[in-house]
């Protein structure tokens, strides 16, 4: 197989994985909608906006499940932090505001 065919592959590839977060996106948006009391719907919707590279949205999503009282949304805060703290991006201070309230709120 040549360079090119593999370069498109890939990039049919990337397409459809995003048209399937979309559709994942979608999903959670309504369940979270029809449930919201339900922390693993948030929680699911956050993972999958991060995966999107939608960080923001993923935050807030990710926030509403701490609210919820979701052990898995401050885990996986606290594994993002230790991320953000070793590549020594400023964005640390965000998330260590985000996991300080939601240890506050849930613990």
């Amino acid at each position: 197989m040549s360079k090119d065919s593999i370069d498109k592959l890939k990039a049919l590839r990337s397409g459809q994985r995003l048209d399937e977060l979309g559709k994942l996106v979608e999903l959670y948006k309504r369940l979270t909608l029809l449930y919201p009391n339900k922390a693993h719907y948030w929680l699911s919707l956050g993972v999958t906006y991060l995966r999107m590279k939608r960080n923001k949205d993923g935050w807030k999503a990710l926030s509403n499940a701490k609210k919820m009282g979701s052990i898995e949304a401050i885990e996986l805060l606290e594994k993002i932090m230790i991320n953000y703290k070793g590549s020594g991006k400023a964005d640390a201070s965000l998330v260590d505001k985000i996991i300080s309230k939601m240890k506050g709120e849930v613990l």
